[in-house]
């Protein structure tokens, strides 16, 4: 079974006194966090960031931690409709820089797969009931979250 490294973004802002995740809303399937692939010779931290930058746009970070290794098997391909692989996805709470908008939309740079759609995004209150406004993928990085 192949295995494939990716990066995820957690990126949470503090607003009115609570804390929201910013979720990528995917033409194609359920909402997510910016998330992809890492390059060969890319540091998952450096990876993380590139990704968030391809499909949100977002430059400018204040901080950064690094909340671990999540693994899973799961078919591969950008829709989930390829062979089964396993994704070791490298979990980052990213803290932007800056006030940013409550909504946008961004369409998608970079070469991958991905490119050239438009991914919209808006801001989730992390709480209790946040990773059931998730894809159940990314459920469980998440809970990685609530529980900090």
């Amino acid at each position: 079974m192949k295995t494939v490294r990716k990066a995820c973004a957690l990126v949470v802002r503090e607003r009115k006194g609570r804390r929201e995740l910013l979720q990528l809303l995917h033409p194609e399937t359920e909402p997510q966090m910016p998330k992809g692939g890492i390059e060969p010779d890319e540091a998952p931290l450096d990876g993380a960031l590139r990704e968030l930058h391809e499909e949100s746009g977002l430059t400018k970070v204040a901080h950064t931690r690094d909340l671990g290794l999540h693994s899973i098997v799961t078919p591969g391909g950008s829709l989930g409709d390829g062979p089964l692989e396993r994704q070791d996805w490298y979990l980052f709470l990213i803290t932007p820089d800056g006030d940013l908008p409550d909504k946008w939309t961004h369409c998608v740079e970079g070469d991958g797969e991905d490119r050239g759609l438009a991914y919209g995004f808006r801001w989730v209150p992390v709480d209790a009931q946040a990773p059931e406004a998730f894809h159940p993928l990314f459920r469980p990085a998440v809970e990685r979250l609530l529980a900090l």
